[in-house]
């Protein structure tokens, strides 16, 4: 069946917009709410399998960032020139 419904969705301009958003995702050049992601599970007949795999990875960039983020700033603290201490 998902088949069927890939085939029917392919033929319509929809596919061409779909296909653009998730490249943009993929580069991280647009978000898109949950709901678009839901929408692709139902045409996939994923059964919410996309879904939550498509949200494991948003948590797992998330927290990649939020590691990097904190890389950086022990970076440019470590760079940092320590203050003199008077004798």
């Amino acid at each position: 069946m998902a088949a069927q419904q890939l085939e029917r969705l392919a033929r319509t301009r929809y596919w061409n917009e779909v296909r653009s958003t998730i490249a943009n995702v993929e580069t991280g050049h647009q978000k898109v709410p949950r709901d678009f992601w839901e929408d692709c599970d139902t045409v996939l007949g994923a059964d919410g399998t996309f879904v939550t795999r498509v949200a494991m990875g948003v948590g797992v960039l998330a927290r990649l960032h939020q590691q990097i983020q904190q890389i950086l700033v022990s970076m440019r603290d470590a760079q940092q020139p320590k203050p003199k201490a008077y004798v």
